[in-house]
Formats: structure tokens, sequence, C-alpha cells
């Protein structure tokens, strides 16, 4: 049974998200036979086109997400290791952020771009064709000491009803940044990073990868990470679909990095602190 792992945001000024879980970054166990697919049970989307108050609170709060994320996946799997990290700034992670325009194709080729510029060689990165689709995902990796492998992913494509900054350009935008946080520091998890397609017609891209994974694949994969819609406000986790050890990591780094963190049980339409409801 897969179990997820979700942080959710509050709002940014003069933006009302319209569901709660419109707004996610998703950790995925691998013991699952759906590894990697986001936002199966979340059959909505909204977007909004987001002016210069929203962006730079988005801006802010994505460059604290970086560090969220990569002080996360620290103790989740080799607690005995010291966290290492250099970010990247607020000024190179608002440039892509920009890069949003023109249409799904074109996204992928800018993900590919910003990929290579973030220093991704062409021998780590590379464009997965899929089935059932026009677009690639577009795949990054980042080699570690061993062959244990943590997938950080994100869908790069849109729906026509706005411009899809929020989703989903937000995660996808946030991708070569986090390979930068990584890509100077030693460590033992190789790092895979994907821009997966047609999210918005159903997990198309991230369905396709699980499927062409292989039994030692999956089995040297610890975490996986979906990023979606990000940099809206504090964290939230959807408890229900949670697996315990990823919240229980994610408290102790919420702690040490005195940020918000709340869990929601989406399912029952409760919202609680850790131990106690609110």
């Amino acid at each position: 049974m897969a179990e997820r792992f979700h942080l959710a945001s509050a709002v940014c000024p003069r933006t009302k998200p319209r569901k709660l879980n419109e707004r996610r970054l998703l950790l995925q166990n691998p013991d699952s036979t759906d590894l990697a697919t986001p936002g199966a049970t979340e059959p909505y989307t909204t977007h909004w086109k987001v002016g210069r108050d929203q962006s730079n609170c988005i801006m802010r709060r994505l460059s604290l997400k970086i560090g969220l994320v990569v002080i996360l996946l620290s103790p989740l799997v080799y607690a005995e290791d010291p966290i290492r990290y250099d970010p990247a700034s607020q000024p190179v992670i608002e440039s892509r952020l920009q890069k949003y325009g023109g249409n799904d194709k074109q996204r992928e080729e800018t993900l590919r771009q910003m990929f290579s510029q973030a220093g991704c060689d062409d021998v780590h990165l590379s464009q997965q064709a899929v089935k059932g689709s026009k677009l690639s995902n577009v795949i990054c990796v980042l080699p570690g000491s061993t062959n244990r492998v943590v997938i950080v992913g994100a869908h790069f494509d849109h729906i026509s009803a706005g411009d899809g900054v929020v989703d989903n350009w937000s995660g996808a935008a946030l991708l070569p940044s986090i390979y930068e946080a990584l890509k100077s520091e030693p460590r033992k998890h190789t790092y895979i990073f994907i821009g997966f397609t047609d999210e918005e017609r159903g997990e198309v891209g991230s369905r396709y990868y699980v499927r062409t994974m292989t039994p030692e694949q999956v089995a040297a994969t610890d975490a996986m990470v979906n990023m979606d819609t990000l940099g809206l406000g504090s964290t939230e986790i959807w408890s229900s679909h949670s697996d315990n050890k990823l919240i229980a990591a994610l408290g102790l780094v919420a702690s040490l990095m005195k940020s918000p963190v709340s869990a929601v049980d989406v399912d029952q339409n409760r919202q609680f602190r850790f131990g106690s409801v609110f």
C-alpha cells in the first residue's frame, strides 16, 4: 500500500486557494507499486496568474523549501551523515520561476536547459520518451557514492486555463536549484531529478516512469519527493496518506529550522498539530 506524505501550504497575499489539497509537496515510501505517481488521489487543481506581490512571497518561500527538502532527506536515510547543502540564491530561483512562458513542449525544453545550465552534463541529463504522450520526462541524475536512490520529481505541464505558474512551474523550476544545492557536497545517495510530463492528463509521465523501473531500481529507492504547487505558505502533512518515518523526519527538521508544520487528514476534513487537533 502506498503511503503519501503531503506538505501543503497556506496563502500568499491576494491569492485564495479553493481546496485544501490543491497545494502539495508529496513524499512517497518506495514500498509501493505506484512509486513516483504524484497526486493519484487528487482529481482537481487550480491555476493562478501570479502578480508581483504573490511572486515575491513565492520566492521567499521557495528559498526556504530548498533547505526543507534537502535537510529532510538527510536524516531520512543516513542519520549519521552531517547535513551539507549550498542553496541557490533567491535571484537565481526567481529567474527560473519567471521562465514559465510557452506551451508544454517549450517548458520541457526550458527545464532541460535549466538543468544543463545548473551543471547537469549530457552524460547525466536525458529525456525519456513517454508512451501515450507527445512530450518526454526530463531526467537529471546526480550520482552518489552508493547505489541507494532518492527520486525528486515535479510535473512541468499545465492546463490551458491560466499560465500554470503555481501549478506547477513552481515545482518544476525548483528541481535545478535543488540539484545545485547538492551537487558540490559529498553524498551517499544518488539523486534522480525528474520533470514529469502530462500530470494533468492523469499522471501519464510519472506512471510511465514507474512502469519502466526494474525491480532492482525499485529496491534501491529509499524515498520519492514530489513537489507540486509550492511557495504559498507553511507546511502541512496529509497524515492519513503518510509514511510514519517520513513524518518523524519532517517533524525533527521543522523543529530544527523553527518552521511551522501541522498535519491534515483530508479524508476526515480534520487538521492537527503533531498530536493534537486545532
